[in-house]
């Protein structure tokens, strides 16, 4: 609500004045009180500070309005309007003299006084603001710190401020008045010549005009100062042109700082643009103010798409922005400086980046803190460097305790679950199980993360949810292979445990038989190396050569177990007090296939009973009819007596025909197997029908037995009818092969006697085999242990020392100890792996990879890889390699060991002269020959050079590093290959190195 302007009454007439409060109340204005005399009115004024007065020019005293109102205006600006019932020039006059804002003449009306109120008013807040501007003008142009000269319309001068008046050195009461030219005086510093002065184009043109660059000001006492200036206009309301003014200050200060900042920015624009860390700038949020060029060689970023547009956090990687914004944040309420702060970001092309960041705060004078300045360096093949190395490391862990548990663990279950769990504790893999292949089941061991129960081959086929990773395993031709989990098969698999980047599969092998898989589902970032995959690969092998074992160990004991129980079976036979059974002296098989052949000559049911009366053998030609009668609890009841009774029957009256027992029209028989005296088994025959059996009786049967009659009649009417002679004769037969059986099994007993005496020495074999088999396990444990300890520290060895021979600030004479200690880690890394691959070569563990190559590339490939260390003895290697030479079927890797190998012992023991390789085809066979001039060889020494462990001599020990196993595993990948090695020498004119490699009738057809 707008408020109500305050006015004073001054009026000696009481009724007049209060006429006058009522119409000044009504228009909307207040009245803040009454005064009837001149000095009253000056009192009251001063006090009550109104917003107008109206001011009656009579008073009653000596003073009149008039000179009330001088009084007032000397000490307060209010405005005033004059009351007077005589229009008096002469006192008319004398009013205007204090520059009322209006004049009144008794009487007068309400609208006529409201209209010179609001003007009154009105006027004197646009005068005390035009005044206020005027003085704040003023007191501005006096106090910048640039020079300011005003000027009329002619140029002449009306102002100067101090700095002005410094500059210049003229007085403004001195200069006022004055053409602007004749006191700013300006030239051009570099020519010489006077400059134009910018208020001339102002006046004309009416635009703002700038100085050029080099003006100086020539000062009164011919002082010259460089300056820098504008000129403008002043225009009115209407946009005249009332005057100019000019605007300039002193630039020799700038100059020097411009100077200076020239130079800073061309040094930091060369640190930055050389730097290989990345320099930046922030403000207090975060929000980047400055980016050197390298940004966008670490994350991919140009300056200026960063610059003003994104925040320190917005580089973060997902996964850990949160954590980092929320640490960085902290670090920047604290105004504290921070160094080497690793941070995970993501590069422009999406891909993970390691940056190791350093800043310090920017603070003003008050300790406000304005924002951050830093260096961010890219760390990233460090930090995978170290962890490759740690990683290695953990998995190097894990190996030896799953060695230590293949050497203790007799159950394989227990092995698996105990493998799963050290590799997911020791290392950052996301899920790890173990499938195993059993006959026609595939099951799974639980690990970390997996919940699958064990499930069916046959029924997860089936169903269409048998894994996809263990389906495109078992297609695969590849021990290790990797699956991307974002493949669509993949997503649609019934497991649902790997849902991160990759998974990879490495087949439990040995010996080219599939024991299972080992199943790794990996984290987002992470990748299986060569060497992790290398690692992986030999634990799966061991994994299953120790799953052979365990299996090869309990067939071991359950074979010396059951031979134990027929060793003591067999010896008591003689024994009459014994109970004998016939499954214990024949195979089962033996008499199911005997039972089978009899039953299909006669057509007649066949059965095996043992002493008990149980059957042992499956029924032979069963008939319909017994079959029905097994249906009902009584028929069966009724059949076990007719077999009791059978039985009974055996063993007083054997070899003849006995009526069943419930009926009588069905003929049974049953012999007994015996050895010597005594009854070890039964076999019985019968379900014959000797006449036609009345259709009413078999009713009647079945109606007891609680049997549909029909169904049994049915079953009846498929039995041969057979006459008693027949029958007779099938019993015949049957004591026949009752005796032939009882031969077989004599004759296993008289075996028992000679198995017996083999017993002892049997038991000793055993216990031979036993202490053999310990010795391999031993040594197998041995050599893996031995040779995993070995590489262990290599591992980080080989990581740190290319770590740190990668910087490039290392002086020369570290990095040539460093390079020694880099050259004899190899070595000592090439000496494990000797030791490694000829253990595999000794227990034929090792695995060849054979392939159609090309032997002509293997030898080009090798040459060029080893011509550096024969240029350094000044040693020539010339090749002579037949054209047209065929592809061989053999293991790459390993025949290129074997080149390698011969050509590199060519280069240690050869000072001076050449080393010739050749390769020629002759008799389907390739001849590859490495000849050279070196030291030689003896004649005594020759048949030993491919000796395991074997080296020439002491001095050429001392002189050459190694073990003495390089030839002797060279030899044996040659014999791998149907090939054959040997070596021609002469002792101090060289040695010829010669090999052969026969190729395949599939190869040689082609090649022809």
């Amino acid at each position: 609500m707008k408020e109500k302007r305050r006015i004073l009454i001054v009026e000696d007439e009481v009724i007049i004045a209060e006429d006058l409060k009522s119409a000044i109340e009504e228009i909307g204005f207040t009245v803040v009180g009454y005064a009837v005399s001149a000095d009253e009115a000056v009192e009251k004024a001063l006090k009550l500070k109104p917003d107008l007065i109206l001011m009656d020019i009579i008073l009653k005293g000596k003073k009149n309005g008039i000179e009330a109102s001088i009084e007032i205006k000397k000490e307060q600006d209010i405005p005033i309007i004059f009351l007077t019932a005589y229009a008096d020039t002469k006192m008319i006059e004398k009013a205007k003299s204090i520059e009322p804002y209006a004049y009144l003449i008794k009487p007068f009306q309400e609208r006529q006084l409201l209209a010179s109120i609001e003007m009154a008013i009105y006027k004197n807040d646009i005068e005390t603001k035009l005044k206020e501007k005027e003085e704040w003008l003023r007191t501005t142009l006096n106090s910048i710190g640039d020079g300011a000269i005003a000027t009329d319309t002619k140029g002449n001068i009306t102002f100067m401020n101090p700095i002005a008046q410094n500059m210049t050195e003229w007085k403004e009461d001195k200069a006022k008045g004055k053409p602007l030219n004749q006191i700013f005086k300006i030239k051009n510093e570099v020519t010489g010549k006077p400059a134009k002065n910018p208020v001339d184009t102002v006046l004309k043109k009416g635009m703002i005009v700038k100085l050029t660059d080099h003006t100086v000001l020539i000062s009164k006492n011919g002082k010259t100062i460089p300056i820098d200036d504008s000129g403008a206009a002043i225009k009115n309301q209407k946009g005249e042109i009332m005057g100019t003014i000019l605007i300039f200050h002193n630039i020799s200060e700038r100059r020097k700082t411009e100077k200076k900042l020239l130079d800073s920015n061309k040094r930091f624009k060369d640190v930055t643009t050389n730097s290989l860390e990345w320099i930046w700038e922030v403000d207090a949020k975060g929000k980047y103010t400055y980016s050197s060029t390298v940004v966008e060689k670490i994350l991919g970023y140009r300056p200026e798409e960063i610059v003003n547009k994104k925040y320190f956090y917005d580089h973060f990687h997902p996964e850990d922005k949160k954590k980092l914004k929320k640490a960085v944040l902290r670090q920047f309420a604290k105004k504290k400086r921070f160094f080497g702060f690793q941070n995970k970001n993501i590069h422009k092309n999406k891909s993970p980046v390691w940056l190791s960041t350093s800043g310090v705060p920017i603070i003003d004078e008050k300790g406000k803190l304005l924002g951050y300045r830093g260096t961010d360096s890219n760390i990233t093949e460090k930090i995978i460097a170290e962890k490759d190395i740690k990683h290695l490391n953990s998995l190097l862990n894990a190996i030896r305790i799953i060695n230590k548990l293949i050497i203790k663990k007799k159950k394989i279950s227990e092995l698996l679950q105990k493998t799963c769990d050290a590799l997911t504790k020791t290392l950052d893999y996301n899920t790890v199980w173990i499938g195993l292949i059993d006959s026609e089941k595939f099951s799974t061991v639980k690990s970390s993360g997996f919940r699958s129960k064990t499930c069916d081959l046959n029924k997860l086929l089936l169903e269409k949810k048998y894994p996809y990773c263990i389906k495109k395993a078992f297609s695969s031709d590849e021990d290790f292979f990797m699956i991307d989990n974002n493949d669509k098969n993949c997503r649609k698999c019934s497991l649902k445990t790997c849902k991160n980047k990759e998974t990879a599969i490495i087949k439990i092998k040995h010996d080219n038989k599939l024991y299972g898989f080992l199943t790794i589902s990996l984290l987002i970032d992470n990748q299986i190396n060569k060497k992790e995959k290398s690692l992986l690969k030999e634990m799966a092998e061991d994994i299953a050569f120790a799953i052979y074992n365990i299996k090869a160990e309990k067939a071991h004991q359950a074979s010396e177990k059951a031979l134990k129980h027929k060793l003591i079976i067999l010896s008591e036979m003689n024994s009459e007090t014994s109970d004998i059974n016939i499954k214990d002296i024949i195979d089962i098989t033996i008499l199911q296939k005997m039972q089978d052949s009899f039953s299909e000559s006669y057509n007649i049911a066949s059965l095996i009973f043992d002493n008990k009366g149980n059957a042992i053998t499956r029924p032979s030609n069963f008939c319909d009819f017994c079959k029905t009668l097994h249906t009902t609890k009584k028929g069966a009841k009724k059949c076990e007596i007719s077999d009791r009774y059978i039985s009974e029957m055996t063993s007083k009256n054997p070899a003849k025909a006995i009526p069943c027992r419930n009926f009588e029209e069905i003929l049974n028989a049953a012999v007994p197997i015996t050895i010597g005296k005594k009854r070890i088994g039964i076999w019985g025959i019968g379900q014959k029908f000797i006449d036609n059996v009345p259709e009413e009786k078999i009713r009647k049967y079945a109606r007891s037995i609680n049997i549909d009659e029909n169904k049994l009649l049915k079953a009846a009417k498929k039995i041969n009818v057979s006459s008693k002679e027949e029958f007779e004769q099938a019993i015949s037969f049957l004591e026949v092969m009752s005796n032939n059986i009882s031969l077989i099994g004599l004759q296993n007993i008289q075996q028992a006697n000679e198995i017996k005496k083999r017993k002892k020495i049997e038991e000793e074999l055993l216990k031979s085999y036993k202490k053999m088999k310990e010795l391999e396990i031993m040594r197998d444990e041995f050599v893996n242990i031995a040779t995993h300890e070995l590489k262990t520290p290599l591992v980080p060895i080989f990581g740190y020392l290319s770590i740190i021979l990668k910087d490039k600030k290392l002086d020369k004479k570290h990095r040539k100890y460093l390079e020694i200690a880099m050259k004899a880690a190899k070595k000592e890394n090439k000496l494990i792996g000797n030791i490694m691959d000829f253990s595999k070569l000794e227990s034929d563990k090792i695995k060849f990879n054979k392939t159609n190559i090309d032997i002509k590339n293997i030898i080009i490939t090798a040459v060029q890889e080893l011509n550096t260390f024969a240029i350094e003895k000044n040693i020539k290697i010339e090749t002579k390699i037949q054209e047209g030479l065929p592809k061989i079927y053999g293991d790459k890797q390993r025949l290129t060991q074997v080149i390698t190998n011969l050509i590199n012992n060519s280069i240690k023991f050869t000072d001076k002269g050449s080393i010739t390789v050749k390769a020629k085809y002759e008799r389907e066979k390739i001849i590859i020959s490495i000849k050279d001039t070196g030291i030689g060889i003896s004649k005594n020494i020759i048949p030993k050079v491919f000796t395991k462990f074997f080296q020439a001599d002491s001095t050429l020990r001392r002189k050459q590093d190694g073990v003495g196993l390089g030839l002797s595993i060279c030899k044996r990948i040659i014999e791998a290959h149907d090939g054959n090695l040997w070596v021609k020498s002469t002792e101090g004119k060289g040695s010829t190195f010669t090999f052969t490699l026969p190729l395949k009738e599939s190869i040689i057809n082609s090649k022809n």
